[in-house]
């Protein structure tokens, strides 16, 4: 766990990091969990500086220190990829081309002017915030390098890589779900915690916009490279300093609670399903370690062990875990809900989704087809028969190409039902506990 923290603050900062154990890839891949944490000391600095010059000298001096020190401690690594992405978006026509462009280690006119106006902006937002008189303008310095650091986690997941190699192919694994996961959770804590209303709202509009240049610059460039992250760091924390000019100067730091005000008018069932789903879209499932069904199957798996010889007693004792499994995987589920409930009514809203969250899996419903289809098309039969493994029990191993194709179309079919359906009808009718105890009793007939 220290490992990846590490990797994060040497690649974001600065600052060295002496790291002794060799560094796996994923555990570069997972470092992309603290990216949040990390901007949120970056902007912990800034307003440091803020607030120790603002009582030395004019504004106009400290907007160009906070400026300085953005490009200063982080190596000027982000800036240096928004000026390779200036010269290569806007210096050809292909693809290909873009992307040559991108790794040359010249500097074009593209890429000079456009450091200058991007520079020249953070500058002018930065002194814009510092002439607000609004309550709120210290969190905009606090929160926008943190969104900022969130909108590469968010393009890490969602958009494919465009080279097979490059600096940011290094932080790309297909099991980093759960590490994107976190870095969500800790930056909307992050947000309702320190900026309530206006951190919010900076979130969703700054990760809406960090979604849409990942579109943009994946069809021009076939993917994205770390050139793309770095350059999206840059125009998401130099836009999110000037959103934050009109938003504190309209009063976004009202209470929570009055943001929030129109969210008893939706019922809470469907609050807590909603945001699940969109979890599950965006980060799919965390590791098996991690996982409760996984947990959920250990402990069937180790009562086994325990069944008696007689077939009266084997009877009985499979009754037993029939009912006792459900009851308490469905019990601890109560329990952790009635816990956040007490906290706070989002906190059970959450919480209620995470956990329900993992009694259904559209993501993998989706991904795994549609890998074993580019395997096909490919003519990878080994990779194949290596990928069924995870969508049917069967021996893979001797499987052709038309018994792939039917054993992934079955699966699907019945997936369909078992993995989102049915668990979905449960917590319909029995709440988060009914969904909970489907799941276990689903895993009980593998």
């Amino acid at each position: 766990m220290l490992t990846p923290f590490l990797v994060a603050l040497s690649f974001l900062t600065i600052i060295p990091c002496r790291i002794r154990k060799e560094i796996s890839s994923q555990a570069i891949s997972n470092s992309r969990a603290y990216y949040p944490l990390i901007g949120l000391a970056i902007g912990t600095l800034l307003l440091i500086i803020e607030q120790t010059c603002s009582y030395i000298f004019p504004s106009t001096i400290t907007a160009a220190l906070l400026t300085a020190t953005l490009a200063i401690i982080t190596r000027g690594l982000h800036l240096d990829g928004f000026m390779d992405v200036a010269d290569g978006l806007f210096g050809a026509y292909k693809s290909q081309d873009r992307l040559n462009i991108m790794k040359d280690s010249h500097v074009g006119s593209f890429a000079a002017v456009s450091s200058i106006l991007i520079l020249l902006l953070k500058y002018t937002a930065f002194l814009s915030i510092l002439s607000l008189n609004a309550p709120g303008k210290e969190l905009t310095i606090v929160l926008v390098p943190c969104l900022s650091r969130w909108s590469m986690v968010l393009q890490l997941n969602l958009f494919s890589y465009a080279r097979e190699n490059g600096l940011g192919s290094s932080f790309r694994h297909e099991h980093s779900g759960f590490a994107t996961l976190f870095a969500f959770v800790t930056v909307s804590i992050i947000c309702l915690s320190f900026g309530g209303p206006l951190g919010v709202t900076l979130l969703i509009i700054l990760s809406s916009i960090a979604f849409m240049l990942g579109k943009i610059m994946s069809k021009m460039l076939g993917g994205l490279t770390g050139d793309c992250y770095g350059a999206t760091n840059e125009l998401i924390e130099t836009l999110g300093f000037i959103l934050a000019v009109p938003l504190v100067t309209a009063g976004f730091l009202l209470p929570l609670n009055r943001m929030i005000s129109w969210m008893p008018k939706i019922p809470v069932e469907l609050q807590i399903l909603f945001i699940a789903v969109i979890i599950d879209v965006l980060f799919g499932d965390p590791p098996n370690k991690l996982h409760p069904t996984a947990w959920i199957g250990s402990s069937i798996m180790w009562l086994k062990r325990l069944t008696p010889k007689s077939n009266t007693s084997r009877f009985l004792y499979g009754a037993m875990i029939a009912i006792t499994i459900p009851t308490m995987w469905a019990g601890s589920s109560y329990i952790v809900g009635h816990a956040a409930m007490s906290l706070n009514g989002i906190v059970y809203v959450l919480v209620s989704a995470l956990i329900l969250k993992t009694t259904f899996s559209i993501r993998m419903l989706h991904k795994t087809p549609f890998k074993i289809k580019i395997l096909l098309e490919s003519g990878n039969l080994e990779q194949v028969r290596v990928e069924m493994s995870a969508l049917v029990s069967r021996n893979t191993t001797t499987m052709d190409d038309t018994q792939a194709i039917a054993a992934t179309i079955e699966s699907v079919s019945e997936n369909v039902t078992d993995s989102f359906v049915a668990p979905i009808l449960a917590f319909a009718l029995f709440g988060l506990p009914g969904a909970v105890a489907y799941r276990a009793i689903n895993t009980l007939d593998r």
